[in-house]
């Protein structure tokens, strides 16, 4: 894995929207406040209920947010997220996470100390608006999935997923270390129910499936499917 140095990691935390809002004196007050700490994969970067005392940024690699149901059997992913990107979206109003956030592969992440901000915002506006915005569109894509859970087919839920995981690719080619379960928890649908949906539309001619990789050969048909809303499955 490639070392970044410290100066690429601040130039990578200053690109965060909420920050470029900034002065130059409080860039420097963020920096200096700011703890950096590198994340193999599958590790959690912050757990559902724990205190919140930062807010939390990822600066490499790429991470899932997730919801846990009471007995941590099962989750529900509500956000996949690239760099850079704001990954604790409440952490100026809460006290606990209200979910958990994993890297899905080996990743750079910022620990902004929380006091430090919330100093700053009472001060500027605009990054106070730049937060409220970020959290409202945040909340904007989740409750979108609830929608979708409720109003879609399982094949259109799926076809939905496939579609927001491909913009981390290129030409609609899925590469990222992605598991078929981290597909239907995305979904709202059950791992084996995933597997044959997947299976299907690759028989379609709609995508190709490969051990670690997908690539969508047909998007029109995938997005005319992930369109679908009826309860009927």
């Amino acid at each position: 894995m490639k070392v970044i140095e410290k100066d690429n990691l601040e130039s990578l935390l200053l690109r965060t929207q909420f920050i470029r809002a900034l002065s130059a004196d409080d860039k420097k007050t963020v920096v200096a406040s700011t703890r950096f700490i590198p994340f193999s994969k599958g590790e959690n970067i912050f757990k559902q209920g724990a205190t919140i005392n930062e807010f939390v940024v990822l600066l490499t690699g790429l991470a899932k947010v997730s919801v846990e149901n009471s007995t941590n059997e099962t989750a529900t992913i509500v956000k996949m997220l690239a760099p850079v990107s704001l990954l604790s979206v409440s952490s100026m109003f809460d006290t606990t996470y209200k979910a958990t956030a994993v890297a899905m592969n080996y990743s750079m992440v910022a620990f902004i100390d929380k006091t430090t901000v919330l100093d700053i915002v009472k001060k500027n506006p605009k990054c106070l608006l730049s937060l409220l915005e970020y959290s409202h569109n945040f909340m904007a894509e989740a409750v979108q999935q609830i929608v979708d859970f409720g109003q879609k087919t399982i094949k259109s839920r799926v076809a939905c997923s496939l579609l927001k995981i491909a913009r981390f690719g290129k030409n609609d080619f899925i590469d990222i270390p992605i598991s078929r379960n981290d597909i239907a928890q995305y979904s709202g649908i059950a791992t084996g129910s995933t597997i044959r949906l997947l299976a299907e539309m690759e028989k379609d001619g709609i995508i190709v499936l490969d051990k670690k990789t997908i690539k969508i050969v047909n998007k029109e048909e995938l997005i005319r499917i992930s369109k679908i809303d009826t309860k009927e499955d």
